[in-house]
């Protein structure tokens, strides 16, 4: 079960803080339209809170591009924004990573892993088969296929802020 929870709009020259290489706080002076929106996700009797970023392209942006009024494409990245994919008409969405990384006795003991991801299905991996394993690669993958969920779900959400993002992003068109 998701439901989105909070949609945090930030118009250009506000300040937001922003987690840098997702743990230092680190504020930072907005360059373009940005929603935060958080979502909850429930597995079984678990719940856990997921946040991903919405970069979408300035008016400036939208006109030198060619592209006019109604939702654009939207590219992915697990990087942040990007200007360039914004001066080229697209929103970029920030997708978390869903893994809060393992802490390590060794290299070959990995701990309990952390993040929303690992909240709801808990996993350890120890010896040295944990070396060659993907579950970091998958909690990724899953929180990209959560934020396309809630992308799809902005239509028909009666949250502030869902009806903007919804006629913003087109997230039939992702890449």
């Amino acid at each position: 079960d998701m439901t989105i929870q909070k949609i945090q709009h930030y118009n250009i020259g506000d300040k937001r803080t922003i987690l840098f290489w997702g743990f230092w706080p680190m504020e930072v002076t907005v360059t373009c339209p940005t929603d935060v929106v958080t979502i909850d996700i429930t597995v079984g009797e678990t719940t856990a809170s997921l946040d991903f970023t919405v970069y979408s392209p300035t008016e400036d942006q939208l006109q030198a591009s060619g592209h006019g009024e109604g939702p654009v494409p939207v590219v992915l990245s697990f990087d942040g924004d990007n200007e360039v994919y914004r001066n080229a008409g697209f929103a970029v969405v920030e997708v978390p990573a869903g893994s809060g990384g393992d802490g390590r006795s060794n290299e070959y003991a990995w701990g309990t892993r952390t993040g929303t991801f690992y909240t709801l299905y808990p996993y350890s991996r120890n010896g040295e088969g944990a070396l060659k394993e993907v579950s970091s690669e998958m909690a990724a993958a899953w929180s990209a296929t959560r934020v396309i969920d809630a992308l799809e779900m902005m239509s028909d959400s009666t949250l502030d802020g869902a009806a903007g993002i919804a006629s913003a992003v087109d997230p039939g068109k992702l890449a």
